[in-house]
């Protein structure tokens, strides 16, 4: 055998060696990817679950957390007295506590009746 036909055969072997090594990266890529992807995937959600659970119990500085509890209503009751009660200086106003009651007990005017149950909030 002469030597051009050796070389042109090592370079052969040499190329097809080179292929393969970069089919075998691009899989070895493609593995990763599939192993890595599901991982972030399930870490973002859970910081977003989290951060949905947080935020229903929000803890305000200095130890003082947001909480909530159903009253049961008495004859005479007004949204206004139930404010009175429970908000404190935490809301700028009466009726910011009056708005986020009505919000959270999908009211639509100020009606309570007696012998109902309102979800209420307060600082502890």
């Amino acid at each position: 055998m002469n030597s051009v036909s050796v070389n042109k055969n090592n370079r052969r072997a040499d190329r097809k060696i080179s292929e393969s090594r970069l089919r075998r990266k691009a899989i070895l890529r493609k593995r990763i990817v599939s192993a890595v992807l599901p991982i972030v995937l399930m870490v973002s959600t859970s910081a977003v679950i989290i951060t949905k659970v947080d935020a229903k119990n929000k803890k305000i500085p200095g130890n003082i957390e947001k909480k909530y509890e159903s009253i049961e209503i008495q004859d005479g009751d007004t949204l206004w007295s139930i404010a009175e009660k429970y908000a404190d200086t935490r809301y700028t106003n009466m009726v910011d506590y009056i708005d986020e009651l009505k919000t959270m007990n999908n009211l639509h005017g100020d009606k309570i009746i007696g012998g109902t149950n309102l979800i209420i909030t307060y600082y502890v």
